[in-house]
């Protein structure tokens, strides 16, 4: 990015959410090196189903992208239950419905500064989703608190 940001010299640069751990990244960047661009992060843009747009999801079939809406369904499902019950208890039961339909890598509570695992607090906090689908790697987040 610091090559891409010499050369063009913006004065805007966007990153959308998806991409949450690449966003900490560039703003510190920014941060430290480039204070004369304003970073402007984007809602993650999604698919009616709500899967997350990338330039993998034309690697899956009709079937598999319709599977993969699943996804956003069970970040928004922790999001709903995480308030009534535990969080530990919550990402499990969130993990064993993405392990019915995918091979999940990793679903984790994390805050959205550090990106310290959090145990005890929603504030601050985003849920981070890695799965694989027919070997194609999914990726996702949401804001919790």
């Amino acid at each position: 990015m610091s090559i891409f940001f010499r050369l063009l010299n913006p004065s805007l640069s966007f990153f959308g959410e998806k991409d949450f751990q690449q966003v900490l990244v560039v703003e510190q960047l920014v941060h430290q090196h480039f204070s004369q661009i304003q970073l402007v992060r984007c809602p993650t843009s999604r698919e009616p189903n709500g899967l997350a747009r990338s330039s993998r999801n034309k690697h899956l079939s009709n079937e598999e992208f319709i599977k993969a809406g699943e996804i956003f369904q069970v970040l928004n499902w922790f999001k709903n239950q995480v308030n009534q019950h535990n969080i530990k208890d919550t990402l499990l039961n969130a993990k064993e419905k993405l392990s019915n339909t995918f091979d999940v890598e990793y679903l984790e509570l994390r805050d959205e500064v550090e990106l310290n695992q959090v145990t005890d607090t929603l504030q601050n906090s985003r849920l981070f989703v890695a799965v694989k689908l027919s070997n194609i790697r999914l990726i996702d987040n949401i804001k919790i608190g």
